[in-house]
């Protein structure tokens, strides 16, 4: 990747990326368990686990922004987007403190 361009935007957007990525899977993987009849821990494990793995990437990339001096607003955007990006990891992981131990639909 040779443009300065494209690189930023996909720094400055990468932990959004991110938590788009870990959304997904949350919502695939419930929906994937409940079909197969798993409960308790075989549905909530591999959730945390997503959920953990997001934000410690999460955390590295806004060290690394932070550390970053003197590319200025894009230091800013890496930021604030990762802010944005674990509260959103962390406000996803609110329904899954409240899933039944069965899935039941109707």
């Amino acid at each position: 990747m040779r443009s300065p361009l494209l690189r930023g935007v996909l720094r400055g957007s990468s932990p959004l990326w991110l938590w788009a990525g870990q959304f997904a899977f949350c919502y695939g993987w419930v929906a994937a368990a409940c079909h197969a009849g798993l409960s308790g821990a075989w549905v909530r494990g591999p959730l945390l686990a997503a959920s953990a793995l997001a934000l410690v990437a999460l955390s590295w990339q806004l060290v690394r922004a932070c550390r970053t001096r003197r590319e200025g607003l894009l230091a800013v955007v890496s930021a604030v987007s990762a802010l944005l990006a674990a509260i959103g990891i962390a406000w996803s992981l609110v329904p899954v403190f409240l899933l039944t131990t069965t899935c039941r639909f109707g």
